[in-house]
Parts: structure tokens; C-alpha cells; sequence
């Protein structure tokens, strides 16, 4: 009966030192809920920093590669969104995803990089950015989500990397690119993303290389219609 009883002892010694390590490996996943770094507040999940936002009235940002020796990889949603004293910022390359809208309303900002490691520009990521008047897609990019560069009314000579396989719509709609043109298709680089007026003969012009998505949603009266052999997405 005694052995029993050491045995019973012992079983329930070793749950609770198991139990006591499953819960420490846990609480080292999320090693902070949100702190600030010059400006910037972030948090730490499973070692890696998520940049939620800033603090002050910032008018440059230089988003650091590291933050206690941890890689920064992520700009959250929302995260500068309405930041109107923000004029330049910088990112490094360790940050791999962009949040939606995370510049939009950044009324100043004229001046940014994009990090060569993100994939996707996210929805409505430069909406509303009216001072910014280039921009560089790096060529890691593949795909534009709605509203990227939404009435950035100064943006013009955009260049889209080949990378890119899919452009959803209003990406470049109000850009001063797009305004300036004529009636009929509107072509960005060697893309079609959308047309003006009223159009009869829908013929894409040679060497386009993909259609955005509703480049023609509700366009009535078409007549013809041409689509090259230039032309992979649509």
C-alpha cells in the first residue's frame, strides 16, 4: 500500500513539472502585448515584431530591421492610417507582409520605400496619399489588392514590375497617371486598369501585358472587341 502510495506521488509530481513547462512555453510565445520604440509601437510574438502604430506626431519614420534582437517583419493594419504629419518613411527589408490601409489618409508623405520582401500590396494601402508622387514596386511583388494608390493625385510614371500577375480594380484609379489620360482604355505601364468615356471598339493595344480585374465593368455599347497574344492576365 505504501508503494502505491509513492507511485501515486510520484505520477502526479511529473504532471505537474510537465504542466509547469507547457505553460512557461506559452507565455514565451507572446513575449510582450505592446511596447514603443522611438515612436513606434510594436509587439513581440513568437520572436518576431509586428509594428502596431506610433505615438507623437512624427514627420519621418525609420522602422529599424531589429528590435531587441528580434527581426520586425510586419506592419499591422491601420498602423500609420491618417498620420497627417508624416512625410518620409523608411523599412527594411526583414518585413515580409504590409497590413490594409496602412498609409491611407497620409496626406504629407511623399517619400517611402517598400520592402523587397513583401508579396502583396494590401487593400487600400496608399489610399487618399495625395503628396506622394513616385513609387517604387519592388520586384518581389505579385499582386495589387483594391485600392492601393486610390486618388494618390500626384503619383504619375508608375511602373509595374513583371512579377506582378493579378491587379484588382480602383488600384490606380484618381492617380495623376490615370487622370491625365484621354478617353478610351486606360493603360498603367503594361497594363489595361480601366477605360473613360464611352468606348465602341474595345481594342487593347499591342504589348499589354494583363487586364486589371472590372477593367470594363459596366462599359455598354461595345461593338468589337481585340485582345493580343501579349496579353497573359486578365
Amino acid at each position: 500500500m505504501k508503494k502505491k502510495s509513492i507511485y501515486i506521488l510520484f505520477l502526479l509530481l511529473v504532471i505537474m513539472v510537465m504542466g509547469f513547462f507547457s505553460v512557461n512555453s506559452k507565455v514565451n510565445e507572446i513575449i510582450s502585448a505592446e511596447e514603443v520604440y522611438n515612436e513606434l509601437r510594436y509587439e513581440v510574438i513568437n520572436n518576431e515584431v509586428k509594428i502596431l502604430g506610433y505615438t507623437g506626431t512624427p514627420n519621418e519614420i525609420n522602422i529599424p530591421a531589429t528590435i531587441l534582437n528580434y527581426n520586425v517583419v510586419s506592419i499591422e493594419n491601420g498602423a500609420f492610417s491618417n498620420c497627417k504629419t508624416l512625410e518620409k518613411l523608411t523599412m527594411p527589408n526583414s518585413i515580409m507582409s504590409i497590413g490594409n490601409e496602412v498609409f491611407s489618409g497620409c496626406t504629407k508623405l511623399n517619400t517611402i520605400n517598400i520592402s523587397s520582401s513583401v508579396k502583396v500590396l494590401s487593400y487600400g494601402l496608399f489610399d487618399g496619399c495625395t503628396q506622394l508622387s513616385k513609387i517604387n514596386i519592388p520586384s518581389s511583388v505579385n499582386e495589387l489588392k483594391s485600392r492601393v494608390f486610390y486618388n494618390c493625385s500626384s503619383l504619375n510614371n508608375i511602373k509595374i514590375p513583371s512579377s506582378v500577375i493579378c491587379i484588382r480594380d480602383l488600384v490606380f484609379f484618381g492617380t495623376k497617371e490615370y487622370t491625365n489620360q484621354s478617353n478610351g482604355i486606360v493603360y498603367i505601364d503594361s497594363w489595361a486598369v480601366g477605360y473613360k468615356g464611352e468606348i465602341r471598339n474595345l481594342d487593347i493595344k499591342n504589348g499589354i501585358r494583363g487586364v486589371a480585374d472590372n477593367s470594363f465593368w459596366a462599359l455598354e455599347g461595345v461593338t468589337s472587341a481585340y485582345i493580343p497574344n501579349s496579353v497573359r492576365v486578365i
